[in-house]
């Protein structure tokens, strides 16, 4: 297969990675592809450091839209019949591209597929760290990765057997995202049918784009990591400063998503009320972590309202009672353990 491939890298103020990002794409063994850098406004020095490369992409400078307006101002702007994303501090291995272009000819009837990776801090990889830690539902509903799946198949990688999934995952990934932007190649055609990122968000906008998308695309993933993940300060967008917004927003995306799908949610009450009163729970969490214990009261009733047998909704409920002296000992504790555990 030698179909064109548009690679977007959306950046905004992250002049101290892209170029490695960049560089990560010129260096993919799969070579039929278009690179498009969307800056969404940076008001550092990002552009000087991409126009170095101006022979080799398509460079486009936009007002500050967020991650989502400049993702589909990218796709607007593509010429290939695939679509891959890469964010400006993430990079790719040489391989990526040309192994999952290769599944993509042996299993025709998949619309995108996303990979496992590697955590780097400042560029370095951090050892320790898998991929399933990174994502909530994975601890939180103690599911594992093979269990999502319809179906798997093993194929040839890197001299090793690997394992590539796939199948209908709509009710899993409402539980919460598990697919990082950076790992996925889509075909172009199957946005026709889902539509592009939904610019009223731009925290978990990933959430709201791959939940619909999967409601109508079968999905597939490679048990292999085939990029490096740079881990967020807390000043970004994934970081603490936004947890709140983050987690409303993957609320409101949930009910959204319920009110658009309500057959679906006929077939598994259950299942999906258990993932709204998780996601309230969540938020009371963190309301508590902040010492707001009105709005952590608030939320543990919601979640207990949603799943009476969310054992985690009453001891929120009952932390939220103590002054607020214990919490900060119970919160220096919890630290402590973390610490000794590492």
């Amino acid at each position: 297969m030698n179909s064109l491939v548009s690679v977007i890298i959306p950046v905004y103020n992250c002049s101290k990675y892209i170029l490695s990002a960049i560089d990560s794409v010129l260096e993919q063994t799969y070579k039929n592809y278009e690179l498009i850098v969307v800056d969404d406004g940076s008001t550092d020095n990002t552009a000087d450091v991409v126009l170095k490369y101006k022979d080799k992409i398509k460079y486009i400078l936009q007002d500050n839209g967020g991650v989502s307006k400049a993702r589909n101002t990218g796709i607007n702007n593509a010429n290939g019949s695939y679509i891959a994303f890469l964010d400006a501090d993430d990079v790719w291995e040489k391989n990526k591209l040309e192994i999952q272009m290769n599944l993509f000819e042996l299993f025709g009837d998949v619309d995108l597929i996303f990979c496992s990776f590697l955590h780097t801090k400042d560029g370095k990889i951090v050892t320790g760290k898998t991929f399933q830690e990174t994502y909530n539902i994975f601890r939180e509903y103690n599911i594992k990765i093979k269990n999502i799946f319809e179906y798997n198949s093993t194929f040839d990688c890197c001299d090793n057997k690997n394992i590539f999934y796939w199948g209908n995952i709509y009710k899993y990934l409402f539980l919460g995202n598990f697919i990082l932007p950076s790992s996925v190649l889509l075909r172009r055609n199957s946005l026709s049918k889902t539509g592009l990122f939904d610019e009223r968000y731009r925290v978990a906008e990933e959430t709201e784009f791959f939940l619909r998308y999967s409601k109508l695309n079968t999905i597939g993933f490679i048990d292999c990591p085939l990029l490096r993940y740079e881990m967020p300060e807390s000043e970004n967008l994934s970081g603490k400063k936004n947890m709140e917004k983050l987690i409303k927003n993957a609320l409101q995306i949930q009910i959204d998503s319920l009110m658009a799908n309500y057959e679906e949610y006929k077939k598994n009450v259950r299942f999906f009320e258990t993932g709204i009163s998780t996601t309230y729970c969540r938020l009371a969490y963190y309301y508590l972590s902040e010492h707001k214990k009105d709005d952590a009261r608030r939320y543990a009733i919601y979640a207990m309202r949603m799943q009476k047998r969310n054992f985690m909704a009453y001891m929120i409920l009952l932390a939220s009672l103590f002054p607020k002296k214990y919490l900060e000992y119970l919160e220096k504790f919890k630290q402590l353990a973390k610490e000794k555990s590492k």
